[in-house]
């Protein structure tokens, strides 16, 4: 059995996935029949940024390498990646993995889990996404010929979990300890920790309170559609490439999240960069998307306005000449003590 077939039995069995919460439809916008226009999907295959992307890439790796590293060394000695078998790690790893082939840095792939991960999925300690999104992210380092650290943290989550009540409490804290472990391996061996969120993930604030992990996010900038077009371009395996995008922490499907299973990155996509980017109205969106207008401005008003703080919130700003566009002081102080 070769991997791909391996990995479309394992997406076949979705029994192990949990329903979604009723609440979700209060923070992200669920479409009613007749909302979306299924013909405004991009084309991924139309995408080809490959020959404009790797070189600038591979220069913002050299820079990385020589900016994080203070006054202790010239440079640090390469990068770690918590691989999680979903498309963006997948990808990272394969651009870090193309980068460092050709400079001899380091790579080091961190794979997080509960419990032994080499069990079958009925006696893993972890959920049934969890478990699956590791065997997808043990079998890349197989096809990529890449080792890798296996990291428990079984027990931290478990501790976790005396101090919390809430469910999206408890299910938060599994992205924030990864995120910790991929912080301190980098500081254990002088490399940066590369994170994985995507330019529609920023946009859409899909991540864990306090913002993406990782020193440097080299996929920040792309559009999810663009992530499967790279993705594509660079050759990385059909099982990662065509597999269901999970989020483990909630044992759900993306697509619970984000609207059904008709509503992927192909439609989600031009409707974020006309309202994220272009800085164009609902009604416009409405009528050149042929989407219906309540529920455009519905994800413009429940995420790219209701979790904009997510993203990160402004300071209070004290005595700040007035150098960027928008930002005003909010106080000024007499600072007359400075010397």
């Amino acid at each position: 059995m070769n991997s791909n077939e391996k990995f479309n039995r394992f997406e076949l069995n979705t029994i192990g996935l949990s329903e979604t919460s009723p609440s979700t439809e209060l923070w992200f916008p669920i479409p009613e029949d007749g909302d979306v226009n299924q013909e405004s999907k991009i084309n991924i295959n139309n995408i080809r940024i490959a020959n404009d992307f790797m070189p600038a890439v591979a220069d913002y790796l050299d820079k990385t390498l020589e900016d994080f590293t203070g006054y202790s060394k010239k440079r640090n000695d390469g990068f770690v990646i918590a691989l999680s078998g979903g498309i963006d790690s997948a990808l990272n790893t394969m651009i870090i993995k193309e980068y460092c082939n050709v400079t001899g840095n380091e790579m080091r792939i961190a794979i997080m889990g509960q419990g032994n991960p080499n069990v079958d999925s009925n006696n893993y300690l972890g959920n049934y996404a969890e478990w699956l999104d590791i065997q997808f992210a043990k079998q890349l380092c197989t096809d990529l010929n890449l080792d890798f650290t296996y990291i428990d943290i079984y027990n931290e989550y478990e501790e976790s979990k005396k101090y919390y009540k809430k469910e999206w409490s408890i299910n938060s804290q599994l992205p924030r300890i990864r995120a910790n472990h991929l912080y301190s391996l980098a500081e254990e061996h002088d490399l940066i920790a590369v994170g994985s969120t995507n330019g529609s993930e920023l946009i859409l604030s899909s991540f864990s309170t306090g913002g993406p992990a990782g020193n440097i996010a080299p996929l920040i900038d792309l559009y999810k559609v663009e992530v499967y077009g790279l993705a594509i371009e660079l050759g990385l395996p059909d099982y990662i490439i065509n597999r269901k995008p999970l989020i483990s922490e909630l044992n759900i499907a993306d697509d619970q999240l984000y609207g059904g299973e008709l509503i992927d990155s192909t439609i989600i996509d031009p409707i974020l960069r006309r309202l994220w980017y272009l800085k164009e109205s609902p009604e416009k969106i409405s009528k050149d998307l042929g989407h219906s207008k309540k529920w455009i401005n519905d994800i413009y008003k429940k995420r790219i306005v209701g979790e904009s703080a997510r993203r990160g919130y402004k300071s209070l700003i004290i005595n700040r000449p007035i150098i960027y566009k928008d930002i005003e002081p909010d106080v000024y102080l007499n600072r007359d003590y400075f010397i």
